[in-house]
């Protein structure tokens, strides 16, 4: 015996050996995962699994990327061969509830035993949705949160997805996006457990060759769920590892895919923090930054992934101060806060006050670096910054932010 309490002695939340408090444990839940395939090289097994798993197959792909690579022609070569394919549907932007309904409609006779999404976030949310609604009657419309009068059956066909960029997590997670952008336009989710994907394959070979544009603005939308599911007021210890973990490996990876496109291993660790993204986020939730994208993304053509990078840094600084007034208020937000701080400068040793402050400051750098857009950049107006600042909720946030405070964030990088 070290002479320390006996456990049932102990005050709550003690650690054996003097390691200091502990903060209790809230009430959690972890819901659904897919079976998840990672690797480079892993995507040369799809069409076996594919194979294996059915015989009438529904693929959904981008607009041109893949179709037109040589990974496109070999997967759909060899797949013709041992399934019967439908006419791929094809998903340029970010799907609408119209372009959904008119998948289904084309392919219900078609009786799909299989849906397979192979693209980016846009492509696996429609390959999620459409994939539901074939097994429902009616408009998407009439299932979206906020905007339908019903709940989702909560049945649907299976779902492998692959993703080609890294960024949403879309992969790993329950809800599909659907957008109708303009002045009365929102950004909604079909949501259900059922939803989540039976595979996620992920291979970073797939990424090889993203645009420059591309890559920085899917890699700052992982960057800013795993900091937003971080900090989130519904994190828990599950997540709190995953998103750590996630931004220890994007702090590695994302600065040699910037430096050279082609380094697999590289890519590998950034698709690997935005898968992470998209559990942490689907376990944790979001907060202002990705509620202020939502907004945004239903009424302006801005990419949802440049939304989130050009206002991360203003967002972490003015809650940063936020917190800062009521120190003991925010004692856990800030002290997670730090450790981000410290593995982003390389630094495990900076003391708490320097970390917490290093946060803002690497990423504005990073915002001028990577050259973000500016919200004006892409036909938002002064005027409609009060609009957004007022239409976005804050949902997971780790402090209260006032419309006075979500508009110094906007005007920031307006």
């Amino acid at each position: 015996m070290d002479g320390g309490a006996a456990p049932w002695d102990r005050p709550p939340g003690v650690v054996p050996g003097g390691g200091g408090a502990m903060e209790e444990l809230k009430p959690f839940a972890i819901g659904r995962l897919p079976a998840i395939r990672f690797g480079a090289g892993v995507f040369r097994e799809l069409p076996e699994r594919i194979e294996r798993r059915a015989r009438r197959v529904l693929p959904v792909v981008g607009g041109r990327s893949f179709v037109e690579s040589a990974a496109g022609a070999w997967f759909f070569e060899t797949l013709g061969e041992r399934v019967e394919m439908a006419e791929p549907v094809r998903v340029a932007e970010e799907p609408s509830p119209e372009e959904v309904d008119a998948a289904v409609a084309a392919h219900r006779d078609f009786e799909p035993e299989l849906v397979v999404a192979i693209g980016g976030g846009s492509v696996l949310d429609a390959g999620k949705a459409i994939a539901a609604m074939l097994t429902e009657e009616g408009s998407v419309m009439e299932v979206l949160e906020g905007v339908g009068k019903r709940e989702p059956m909560g049945t649907t066909r299976p779902l492998f997805a692959v993703p080609t960029t890294a960024g949403t997590g879309s992969e790993a997670t329950k809800n599909a996006v659907l957008s109708r952008v303009g002045r009365d336009g929102f950004k909604k989710s079909l949501r259900h457990d059922a939803f989540v994907p039976e595979l996620a394959l992920l291979d970073p070979e797939l990424t090889v060759g993203l645009p420059r544009e591309l890559t920085v603005a899917c890699g700052m939308d992982a960057l800013s769920q795993l900091m937003e599911s971080y900090l989130s007021t519904g994190a828990n210890p599950i997540t709190d590892a995953l998103a750590l973990d996630g931004m220890a490996r994007f702090a590695a990876g994302f600065p040699r895919v910037l430096k050279d496109g082609a380094d697999v291993a590289a890519r590998g660790q950034v698709m690997y923090a935005a898968l992470m993204s998209g559990i942490t986020l689907a376990h944790a939730g979001l907060a202002a930054i990705h509620a202020l994208a939502g907004y945004i993304g239903g009424r302006w053509r801005m990419p949802h992934g440049a939304v989130c990078g050009t206002l991360l840094g203003e967002a972490m600084a003015v809650s940063i101060r936020r917190m800062r007034a009521e120190p003991e208020g925010y004692r856990v937000p800030l002290e997670k806060l730090a450790r981000v701080g410290r593995l982003l400068a390389a630094a495990p040793r900076m003391p708490d006050g320097e970390a917490v402050e290093a946060v803002p400051n690497f990423l504005r750098e990073w915002t001028q670096r990577l050259e973000l857009p500016r919200l004006s950049d892409h036909g938002i107006a002064r005027d409609d910054l009060a609009g957004i600042a007022r239409g976005s909720g804050l949902k997971s946030h780790p402090c209260p932010l006032s419309e006075g405070e979500l508009m110094e964030v906007l005007a920031a990088r307006w």
